[in-house]
């Protein structure tokens, strides 16, 4: 189901561009940060295009498209990013840690993402019900590796270094 969702996204642009969908790597050990993961991502981006490429990051994945931009700038001709933000705002930061700590303890989780996706008490009550409903078949096959990965995100901040950005960057909050 998330892999339906995140090609949703990016599908239209494969008409007129060359996509490649990526997604955190398996096996994320504990103690991982953004710069880790940014490190992977420009060294396989180095070794399949060998130039620097157009990136588009959403939610989790903006914050790894600016921490992409931060430390290797050589891999991003340009930047989009979208659902994002220099750092996680402190709500954010507790919805996603309540969310992947009950995950990973085998417990359903989604629903605790109801205050950032909903509106109201009402439809935060309603898309929390259905989150819960829904949360077997949106759960990821390595749930530790999204822990690991909100680990890293946790104390991700790259506001300092958004002025020595070399890429045109739209962001789209």
């Amino acid at each position: 189901m998330q892999r339906r969702m995140e090609l949703g996204a990016v599908g239209p642009l494969a008409a007129r561009f060359r996509v490649c969908a990526v997604n955190r790597a398996p096996g994320m050990p504990y103690g991982t940060t953004m710069a880790d993961i940014a490190a992977q991502h420009a060294d396989a981006l180095a070794q399949r295009y060998g130039e620097p490429v157009d990136v588009l990051g959403m939610s989790s994945g903006g914050s790894v498209a600016l921490q992409l931009a931060a430390d290797h700038p050589e891999t991003v001709r340009r930047l989009v990013v979208a659902g994002a933000a220099y750092t996680l705002p402190p709500r954010t930061r507790d919805v996603q840690r309540r969310y992947t700590e009950a995950v990973a303890a085998g417990r359903r989780g989604a629903h605790h993402q109801a205050p950032l996706t909903a509106h109201g008490p009402v439809g935060r009550a309603v898309q929390g019900a259905m989150m819960w409903l829904l949360d077997p078949l949106m759960r990821p096959a390595d749930p530790s590796d999204m822990l690991h990965f909100a680990q890293a995100e946790d104390p991700y901040d790259v506001r300092d270094r958004l002025p020595g950005f070399t890429a045109p960057t739209l962001v789209d909050g």
